[in-house]
C-alpha cells in the first residue's frame, strides 16, 4: 500500500500527527499503532493522550512538537521488539 492509500485510510492519524514523520515513519507508524490499538482514531487519541513514562510522561505528540519525532519511532520499535516501556 503506498502512502496516499495510507493517508486516506488514517485520516484521523493523518490529520494528528502526520506532520511530524517522512513517508517511510508514516507508512511504519501508522499501521503499528493501529494495529496496536484497533482504529485509526483511537491510535490518534493515543497519540495525543496517551503519556510515556520513559519519556517523562510526555505523549507522543508532545515529543513531536519539540522536535523529537525519532524518539517517537524509536520508542514505537522498542516497543514492537517486546521491550519495555
Amino acid at each position: 500500500m503506498d502512502l496516499e492509500s495510507y493517508e486516506s485510510n488514517f485520516q484521523s492519524l493523518t490529520r494528528g500527527c502526520g506532520e511530524f514523520f517522512d513517508e517511510n515513519e508514516k507508512l511504519y507508524l501508522f499501521s503499528t499503532l493501529v494495529a496496536w490499538t484497533g482504529s485509526d482514531i483511537k491510535a490518534t487519541e493515543w497519540f495525543q493522550s496517551e503519556t510515556i513514562s520513559a519519556f517523562g510522561g510526555k505523549t507522543a505528540f508532545q515529543l513531536c512538537k519539540k522536535d523529537q519525532a525519532d524518539a517517537v519511532i524509536k520508542y514505537i520499535r522498542h516497543i514492537e521488539l517486546e521491550g519495555f516501556a
